[in-house]
Formats: C-alpha cells, sequence, structure tokens
C-alpha cells in the first residue's frame, strides 16, 4: 500500500456483483430474456437482483437515437428584391462602360502653371490618306492676368503662326501633292501607314516670366521618328517675347556662361554615357547652342534637343542651372 493512501474495505481484485456475474458467464440471453442460468453457479438469485437483474426481465433495449436538430433551411429572397438588385448591378455596370475617360488637354501638363493661368488648348488638325496632322497652341495664357488683354492676344498668335509655319513646312517637305504611286511604294506606304507632324507643348512660369516648351514631332517613315523643339518665354509685366541675351546684362558674356555651366553638369548627368566630342560641340560659346530655353521657378533651363549633345539613344537633355548661381550676369530682374 503506498504512503498516505486510504485502506479499502473491499479485498484485493474485489469487483462488484455484476462485474463477477458477467465475467463468470451466468447471464444468458435467450429469446430476448434472461435466462438458463445455471444451480451451481453459487450466485443466488438475490445477487442478481442488487445489479439490476432478475428472471424473465425484459431485455434491455438501446435508447432510441435523438434526431439532431436540423437547421432552418434559408428563405428564398422575395422575387422583387433580387430584381431590384439586378437592376442596380446593371445600372452600375451601364455607367462604367458609358462614362466619358477624363481628358487632359495638351498645354495644361506642367505642373508649374499657377492655376487658373491656362484656359485649355486649341487644335489644327488634319488628316489625308498620305498624312495627318495635330498642333496645339493656347486659347489663352496668364499673361492676359499679369500683362492684360493685348499681351495675351500676341502671345497666343505668335504661338498659332508658328504652328501654321509647321504645317506649311511639313507639307512642303512631303511633296505630297505631287506624289505617285510610285513614290508610295518607295516611301513605305501600306496597312494605313501615314506620314505625321505633332506638336505639342507644356507651360512654365517663374517670378517674371511665362514659358511655353513645344515639342515638335515628324514621323516621315525614316528610322525613327525626329524631335525638336522651339520655346517661348514671356515677360510676365509686358508680355514681350524674351531670346536668351534678354536674360543677361548687356556686359554679361553669357554665352560663354552657359557654355561652361552646361558642360559641367551634362558631364556630371551623363557619366559614362557622355559622347565628349558630340557634348563640347554642342554646348560651344554659340548663341544657337542656347536658344531654347526656360525659366522654372528658380531655375534657367537649357533644353538640347536628340543629337546636339550626344548620340540619339540619351534623347533630349536639360539642364537646370539654378538662377542664383550666374549671379551678377543675369539682369537684375531675372536673378
Amino acid at each position: 500500500m503506498c504512503p498516505g493512501s486510504e485502506r479499502s474495505n473491499q479485498p484485493p481484485f474485489a469487483f462488484s456483483a455484476k462485474t463477477r456475474a458477467r465475467r463468470i458467464g451466468l447471464i444468458y440471453r435467450s429469446g430476448g430474456r434472461v435466462s438458463n442460468i445455471p444451480e451451481n453457479t453459487g450466485i443466488h438469485e438475490s445477487l442478481m437482483e442488487p445489479m439490476g437483474y432478475h428472471r424473465d426481465m425484459p431485455p434491455e433495449t438501446a435508447p432510441a437515437p435523438v434526431d439532431a436538430p436540423v437547421p432552418p433551411h434559408p428563405q428564398p429572397i422575395p422575387l422583387l428584391i433580387a430584381l431590384a438588385l439586378l437592376l442596380i448591378a446593371g445600372g452600375v455596370l451601364w455607367y462604367i462602360l458609358t462614362r466619358p475617360s477624363p481628358q487632359i488637354p495638351l498645354g495644361q501638363t506642367a505642373t508649374s502653371t499657377p492655376e487658373g493661368g491656362v484656359t485649355g488648348a486649341k487644335h489644327i488638325t488634319e488628316e489625308t490618306d498620305l498624312y495627318e496632322i495635330d498642333a496645339a497652341y493656347p486659347a489663352a495664357t496668364p499673361l492676359k492676368a499679369s500683362a492684360g488683354a493685348a499681351a495675351d492676344a500676341a502671345a497666343v498668335s505668335a504661338m498659332k503662326t508658328f504652328a501654321e509655319q509647321e504645317i506649311a513646312r511639313f507639307k512642303d517637305n512631303g511633296e505630297f501633292d505631287s506624289m505617285t504611286a510610285e513614290d508610295k511604294a518607295m516611301l513605305g506606304y501600306g496597312d494605313g501607314r501615314k506620314q505625321a507632324l505633332g506638336l505639342e507643348y507644356k507651360t512654365y512660369t517663374s517670378p517674371a516670366t511665362v514659358s511655353y516648351v513645344y515639342l515638335i514631332y515628324v514621323d516621315t517613315f525614316g528610322a525613327h521618328p525626329n524631335a525638336y523643339y522651339r520655346t517661348f518665354t514671356f515677360d510676365a509685366a509686358t508680355g514681350e517675347e524674351l531670346h536668351t541675351d534678354d536674360l543677361f546684362t548687356p556686359t554679361a558674356d553669357y554665352t560663354s556662361v552657359l557654355s561652361s555651366e552646361t558642360r559641367t553638369r551634362l558631364k556630371a548627368s551623363l557619366g559614362a554615357d557622355a559622347a565628349i566630342d558630340m557634348l563640347e560641340a554642342g554646348t560651344t560659346p554659340d548663341a544657337d547652342n542656347f536658344q531654347n530655353f526656360y525659366l522654372d521657378g528658380n531655375a534657367l533651363v537649357i533644353v538640347f534637343p536628340p543629337y546636339q549633345v550626344g548620340p540619339y539613344a540619351i534623347g533630349t537633355q536639360e539642364v537646370r542651372i539654378p538662377r542664383a548661381s550666374l549671379g551678377n550676369a543675369l539682369a537684375a530682374r531675372y536673378r
């Protein structure tokens, strides 16, 4: 006996009467009743009754199974509700498919354009079986608010005239009026292919100026389309169109200043991609090398189109020069 355990009054390995009866086979089932208990078992019927058995008692029966509760069937959605949901879903789908896509007009893409400064772009478009043209120019400029209606109208007229001139030059170079079937085959016309001219612009502002940067796109079936630039910068107070030398004092050697600034910055930005011979040739102290420019915030930006300072693969290069670094070379108004 283990220490701490309580002593039992039953003998070791004692079993209950019921267990002893079952173990020695005293209970037999015959014909559905307990019967045929041998007489020599030594277990009196009185011992059977405490075990819950007695002669001729009905057989034990298993309790009837209790059915699991059946969850209620979901009620069908009323027909009217289903039809309403279907109509709503159809209406949403119709709206998504038919609503117009938002359009961003050309000429309003520059982030530095003051809110309300541009009222939209006008387009000159033309399409034939040989070419297509889409040339944009502003309907109005921020000069209307800062320099007056006359200055605004003059700026719009200058940019519209430029667009018309580019269209005329494109048509002259294409010789579309005299093009023969042999010419079309030689140039590669077919499958809807056409030559193309596109003009689009962005608007930039500084405290003293308003600038328009035109990208001119021309596809004449060459190895790749060509792109070049034309910039317009206007004095915000007078509306006068400015050229690069107008930004500098009369005594400043501005071409040398810009040559040094752009070379240094291009070499740093291009790194191993710099083609030094092309870069230096395109940044010599020549006014034509710096004719495309704009003022944006506190920077003077010089635009170099493809091929001017490197191979076509490097694309257009823009060099941002903080105006503060140009010091007294700049006219006081544009510093």
